[in-house]
């Protein structure tokens, strides 16, 4: 666990302990009214943090995938179905897709990969994760390749040098789910 996170939770747990207090003072002062709204707003407040990357998959809608997918500069035509969506980790959050494409839509993004000028075959995975990518500002920087017979379009953004996005995007021939992972660091 990193420090960061460390420092949030005990910020949090700090938090639930304050509004706790502050409902037994304002009880015990004869603002019961008061006490519960102060410390119902903070408590609730301190569930939604501890519960963000639950609220996060759940709310993830294809207007979302299209918007990640523009980082990767990949567009879909025909509808699509979100079939898991899953984050995980804080500061540093990784959010796993799996999306059911049309077939035409696949075959027509595979073959962006496949005929795009720097698209090559790899013996490893996550190349931008390997390269430095500094002093790259407002510019998306992608990399596509083949591995283990998955076809991989891997992108690199940080908008006015601050969070990292990493996004990946692996599609199979032989069915019509993508996987992709976005990585804020």
């Amino acid at each position: 666990m990193g420090t960061g996170v460390l420092i949030g939770f005990i910020i949090i747990i700090s938090l639930l302990i304050i509004s706790v207090y502050l409902f037994n003072i304002l009880w015990e002062k004869g603002k019961t009214r008061t006490g519960i709204a102060v410390g119902g707003v903070i408590f609730i407040f301190c569930l939604y943090v501890l519960n963000i990357n639950t609220v996060d998959a759940f709310m993830h809608s294809k207007k979302d995938v299209i918007k990640d997918l523009s980082l990767v500069k990949i567009e879909i035509k025909e509808d699509f179905e979100i079939l898991e969506n899953e984050v995980i980790g804080m500061p540093e959050r990784i959010q796993k897709t799996k999306i059911n494409l049309s077939k035409s839509d696949k075959d027509r993004i595979i073959l962006e990969i496949k005929n795009s000028p720097d698209f090559f075959t790899s013996n490893e995975s996550n190349i931008l994760r390997t390269e430095a990518w500094d002093g790259k500002k407002n510019e998306i920087v992608t990399r596509n390749y083949k591995f283990n017979e998955k076809y991989i379009r891997e992108s690199y953004y940080r908008e006015n040098n601050f969070v990292p996005i990493i996004t990946i995007i692996e599609f199979n021939e032989q069915n019509e789910i993508i996987r992709y992972e976005r990585i804020e660091d």
